[in-house]
């Protein structure tokens, strides 16, 4: 913990994003490798101990820096870490809030790179279809009855899923469309039939 509270106040203390000095992008693509290796292996249970949503608060605007001109690394290093979380999977105290800010930032970055389609990165496309499957699998179905519920009035479903067709319609190559349709649509299509 005393680790993960260091290497979090360089992720805090990063300057403007899109302004990263090559000294700054240095020590932020430290900082979160050390959160990926702190993190892998590690049990939903361990990870909740020793991180809190303000933490990953952190994380999620880095994963913007793949396609605003950013720092593809930086942003590959926090896409990593938001998998990590999805697979664990991570669920805070407060889940609604953190789910819904991980929603938020997908839709971002989901739409940034279906407007950026000439300028695609393939390995960027690939972990973001990934986080994406991750996030339909996990969470989708939660989220859609908690808004449903009206406990998350900011998510549509309908919206979430132009921003995925999208991006689908914007991958740069025949490899990674059937990866976004197999990983991603796929549970999609089993979500919405079961409704």
């Amino acid at each position: 913990p005393d680790i993960l509270d260091r290497v979090l106040r360089v992720v805090a203390s990063a300057p403007t994003l899109t302004a990263l000095t090559d000294d700054a992008e240095h020590a932020l693509r430290l900082a979160l490798t050390i959160i990926i290796e702190l993190l892998s292996g590690t049990t939903a249970k361990q990870v909740a101990g020793v991180l809190k949503a303000s933490d990953v608060s952190l994380i999620l605007p880095l994963v913007a820096l793949g396609s605003s001109g950013g720092s593809g690394h930086v942003a590959l290093l926090a896409l990593r870490i938001l998998a990590l979380l999805m697979e664990v999977p991570y669920m805070p105290d407060a889940f609604e809030d953190y789910v819904l800010a991980v929603f938020s930032t997908l839709a971002s970055l989901l739409s940034s790179l279906a407007d950026a389609e000439a300028s695609l990165q393939p390995r960027i496309c690939s972990l973001v279809t990934h986080v994406v499957s991750l996030f339909v699998s996990s969470h989708l179905e939660r989220v859609a009855s908690a808004s449903a519920a009206s406990r998350l009035e900011s998510f549509s479903l309908a919206q979430w899923l132009h921003f995925v067709l999208e991006y689908t319609r914007a991958l740069p190559s025949a490899e990674l469309y059937i990866q976004v349709l197999s990983e991603v649509w796929l549970p999609i299509a089993e979500y919405l039939t079961g409704l």
